[in-house]
């Protein structure tokens, strides 16, 4: 098999916004797109795949020659709009797709200021105004990165129209961000911070910022965050600490350890995934974060209590995401033997 599987983003039950994942409806809730970088004799490039999880059989492929290792897809709520930047050279290209025609609607070019990161959290997200689709309107987040001087990095935010993909804001400072998780939920952008042990609350309508501090609270890098209902979302670290915030507020409303659980650390990319319940995290912890080849497990922890429900050893490090019928999936790293997801 010559795909090595990086990361998978989006499952097509999007969330909804007063309701948990597991009633949300979509039009196809089988379906997932994952982005794979090919090798061949021509060189590296990136795939975009939608694959049918009820058969494991790709129904639709779409290359692009400049491979990069940053998985920046979004899917709307309806399922039917995916959205993908590709993130290589001095230039990126920002795609607007139908996931019904599997056809590209539109195309924007945008410079590659992030382009010395090369792998890391995803730096695009859609995030609504208001509860209702048909109730204001939709906002499309890109997170910027640039390095102008040697140990100087700048970050900020640029916000795009979802449909045109035009520019509406070029800037929206985020000093000091560092490598940050994005995820949205209560008509508000939340950007998880590990360069400042924060979150920044943007109001998706007046763009307005808030800061939260996370410092005493998280124990180390922000490995996921995880919006389960309108107004409530989890920033979960590498250590299993997990502060629930609300997010129209911008207060924490608690901030917790599992019981039972113990030092070891998970993976920081990809290495958690929240459960269509709303309820079931699911995080990947290795006996030792310095070792490729360690000990790797999966740790189930239930929200609502904060209890540590079960461990169970797995052979090697995978990506886990929440698939839409309320299962988890399993992805392999590219070195890993095994190339299979399951």
């Amino acid at each position: 098999m010559n795909r090595v599987i990086r990361t998978v983003v989006a499952a097509l039950a999007a969330l909804t916004c007063t309701v948990s994942t597991s009633e949300a409806k979509a039009p196809n809730a089988s379906l997932i797109y994952v982005v794979s970088k090919s090798m061949s004799s021509l060189g590296a490039a990136n795939e975009l795949s939608q694959i049918d999880l009820r058969t494991g059989a790709v129904l639709h492929r779409i290359s692009e020659s400049k491979p990069a290792d940053l998985p920046n897809l979004v899917l709307d709520r309806s399922g039917t709009r995916l959205w993908w930047l590709e993130d290589a050279g001095l230039r990126s290209r920002l795609m607007l797709l139908d996931s019904r025609s599997w056809t590209v609607d539109r195309y924007a070019s945008l410079l590659n200021a992030m382009r010395y990161l090369i792998y890391g959290p995803s730096r695009l997200q859609l995030a609504e105004e208001c509860c209702n689709q048909n109730v204001g309107g939709s906002r499309l987040f890109v997170y910027e990165w640039s390095t102008p001087a040697p140990g100087v990095a700048v970050t900020w935010l640029a916000v795009y129209d979802p449909t045109s993909l035009r520019v509406e804001v070029r800037h929206i400072a985020m000093k000091g961000c560092g490598v940050a998780v994005m995820s949205s939920a209560g008509g508000r952008l939340v950007v998880a911070c590990n360069g400042s042990a924060d979150i920044r609350i943007v109001n998706v309508r007046t763009l307005h910022v808030v800061r939260v501090s996370l410092r005493g609270r998280l124990a180390d890098t922000i490995a996921g965050v995880f919006p389960v209902a309108w107004d409530r979302v989890y920033v979960v670290d590498r250590q299993l600490r997990i502060v629930e915030l609300d997010p129209a507020t911008a207060k924490i409303v608690r901030t917790a350890a599992p019981e039972g659980q113990n030092a070891q650390a998970s993976p920081v990319l990809y290495g958690a995934a929240v459960l269509s319940d709303g309820h079931t995290l699911v995080v990947g912890s290795m006996a030792d974060a310095r070792e490729t080849d360690s000990a790797f497990s999966l740790r189930v922890v239930d929200l609502r209590t904060m209890k540590l429900l079960r461990t169970a050893a797995i052979p090697h490090y995978v990506h886990v995401a929440a698939a839409p019928d309320g299962g988890l999936l399993l992805f392999p790293m590219g070195d890993s033997a095994d190339r299979d997801w399951r």
